[in-house]
């Protein structure tokens, strides 16, 4: 989502997405596609996302990866 997007729209998206994964039939082709069904809130999923990124810094810098 762009940066600046209005909370009341990422928060409406987020409601009718979350929504999606809850129909049984879609839950299962989902994960029959790999993905690993959460449904979480736009905060939650930027701090899971900082996380990340900053797991896989770690990994990459103590590999000798740098970025190019």
């Amino acid at each position: 989502m762009p940066a600046k997007t209005p909370n009341a729209v990422v928060n409406k998206l987020n409601a009718d997405l979350v929504r999606i994964p809850r129909v049984p039939d879609m839950r299962v082709h989902l994960e029959s596609l790999g993905f690993d069904v959460l449904g979480t809130t736009p905060e939650e999923f930027a701090a899971f996302t900082r996380a990340d990124i900053a797991k896989w810094a770690r990994e990459l810098k103590a590999a000798g990866i740098k970025p190019q």
